[in-house]
């Protein structure tokens, strides 16, 4: 638009018509904020079990040696000790610890596939597979880490 023209288009604007305008703003957002806090629940309850879990998160990893039992993992757990995300390997032991941690999920999702009806033979074929292999493997890791104690 023509600078000229924009000036005449603003002149145009009576006192009336910008405080309808203001007035359908303020009503505007006070209804907005209103319909934000009727539809958005209070999220201090999440944020208190974030705060729950990662104090737990930190409980359990310092009386494990810096690693979760899969056993006593959160349902909801962040990343922080989540057999399916991998750290950086520092230490052997470490390396035998996470690698529990992943077995031990193998196990547990080859023994949910297990249960589940009309599994192929060959997802069936793999699933035993996996719990007899791993399963042997997080015994002798366990053996493993208990001897270097």
């Amino acid at each position: 638009m023509h600078m000229h023209a924009m000036k005449n288009y603003w002149e145009t604007f009576t006192k009336r018509d910008l405080w309808v305008i203001m007035i359908t703003l303020i009503v505007g957002f006070g209804l907005g904020t209103l319909f934000i806090s009727w539809r958005v629940p209070d999220a201090s309850h999440w944020i208190q079990a974030y705060k729950d879990q990662a104090t737990e998160t930190k409980r359990l990893k310092d009386a494990n040696d810096g690693v979760i039992p899969l056993e006593e993992m959160p349902m909801n757990h962040t990343t922080e000790g989540n057999p399916y995300m991998m750290r950086k390997v520092v230490s052997e032991k470490q390396f035998v610890q996470d690698m529990v941690l992943h077995h031990q999920a193998a196990v547990t999702m080859a023994t949910q596939v297990l249960a589940l009806p009309n599994i192929r033979p060959e997802i069936k074929d793999l699933a035993q597979n996996i719990i007899s292999a791993q399963t042997t493997e997080i015994k002798m890791m366990q053996d493993w880490i208990t001897a270097w104690k």
